[in-house]
């Protein structure tokens, strides 16, 4: 398999676990967010200044949680990022300046290598 030019988002999925997705554009548009995440509408939450993680708004009231699980990101010195706990799939991105974007696919296997994602089994 070619590896393909142009930038990454990573992906998280209680079930399915982490994985890296081509964004042609190089960043998800707000359609392929709801996409990607399987949700009508997304929510923001910032891990770091660098990393952006877009979850399902509703997805601890719409049966995200239930259907597909939850999740925790953890830098690797077990350091909890972000909120404690998302309900359904994430994606995450690079954030520069007001925007987000992908990251390389270098960069982003890094950044999947330096995370912990914590699942809950689905409820």
């Amino acid at each position: 398999m070619t590896d393909l030019i142009g930038l990454y988002g990573i992906v998280v999925d209680p079930i399915e676990g982490v994985s890296i997705k081509h964004l042609p554009n190089g960043r998800a548009s707000l359609n392929e967010l709801y996409s990607i995440i399987d949700c009508d509408y997304v929510e923001l939450s910032v891990l770091t200044d660098e990393l952006d993680l877009f979850v399902d708004e509703e997805g601890l009231v719409n049966g995200a949680a239930q259907r597909i699980g939850c999740f925790q990101v953890q830098d690797a010195d077990g350091e909890r990022l972000g909120q404690v706990m998302y309900a359904g799939r994430g994606v995450i991105l690079q954030n520069a300046e007001d925007d987000s974007v992908g990251f390389t696919r270098q960069r982003a296997t890094a950044i999947v290598e330096s995370l912990t994602f914590q699942g809950m089994a689905v409820l």
